[in-house]
């Protein structure tokens, strides 16, 4: 390969992670405005939902991460460190947004068992009626489990 087309190549590559930054920066910045109410998929529980969307930002930075390190592309960027260190801080951040989310649904479903614990039916003696007595939550952690 002859000189020129080097240089083209390198000015190809730049581009690509000048626009791989721009797209960390805009994902960083939709994690942090999103991250409190997310756009789940429709009918998707809560806890499912929002790791599921955290998920799925990580899987839009993961792939043109690989590639570039695969490919040896920052070592010809200027700007390749604070790439990176963009990188790793959303990936930390998605992380612990995931791992807060597990959390919570596997507290949930210890209470739910607490829950369960309970009688769920009980029955009158007069009229002779069976009552099923099952707490909402235990309802929304069936509908997560299914996920």
């Amino acid at each position: 390969i002859c000189d020129t087309d080097k240089d083209f190549l390198n000015q190809k590559y730049i581009w690509l992670v000048d626009s791989f930054r721009y797209e960390l920066y805009h994902l960083t910045e939709l994690f942090e405005q999103q991250k409190k109410n997310p756009q789940r998929s429709r009918n998707a529980p809560l806890y499912f939902g929002n790791i599921e969307w955290a998920a799925g930002i990580q899987r839009r930075i993961d792939e043109p991460q690989r590639w570039f390190q695969q490919n040896g592309i920052f070592q010809i960027h200027d700007d390749a460190n604070r790439v990176i260190s963009t990188y790793n801080t959303l990936t930390k951040a998605l992380s612990d947004y995931k791992s807060f989310w597990l959390k919570n649904w596997n507290q949930s479903i210890v209470r739910a068992r607490i829950d369960a614990s309970c009688s769920v039916a009980t029955c009158d003696s007069v009229p002779a009626n069976l009552q099923v007595h099952m707490q909402a939550r235990t309802l929304k952690l069936i509908k997560e489990a299914k996920h």
